[in-house]
């Protein structure tokens, strides 16, 4: 492997991580100039997130061999950073059901909201920070880093 090719197995498991990020898309956003800037996200997408990250946190310190083998490309640094800032994307809170943070206007959004399996409130900024990182990352492997 030259310097910059990925093991196949890794590179599977960045394009799911990628993948899943580019899914969990917020379902409402909001705060105050005394609080700070949240997200409500869908926790299925959020949970989705990361056990990809999970997986390829794994299969980067088991296949470590293939690492040293291939050489460490500058996309690693993004993984890293991309994984670091997802494990720093905690929810603030959780829950089912009808967020408190998620407006409705009529029935017919509350019955959509009280059917929702799972929601995860989290910081504005850590997600910013993983959806800026995941575009470095998606642009470094476009140019073929």
């Amino acid at each position: 492997m030259t310097q910059n090719q990925r093991p196949s197995a890794i590179d599977a498991l960045v394009q799911e991580l990628l993948a899943a990020i580019k899914a969990n898309t917020s379902i409402a956003r909001g705060g105050t100039s005394f609080t700070r800037e949240w997200r409500v996200m869908d926790r299925d997408c959020a949970g989705r997130v990361r056990e990809a990250a999970a997986a390829l946190r794994q299969s980067m310190s088991t296949d470590s061999a293939a690492f040293t083998a291939a050489g460490r490309g500058s996309w690693e640094a993004l993984v890293q950073e991309l994984l670091a800032a997802i494990e720093a994307n905690k929810p603030i809170e959780t829950g089912s059901g009808l967020s408190p943070y998620v407006p409705t206007f009529d029935r017919h959004d509350r019955e959509a909201e009280y059917q929702r399996p799972g929601w995860e409130l989290v910081d504005e900024g850590s997600a910013k920070r993983v959806e800026k990182v995941a575009a470095a990352l998606r642009e470094a492997l476009r140019d073929g880093v």
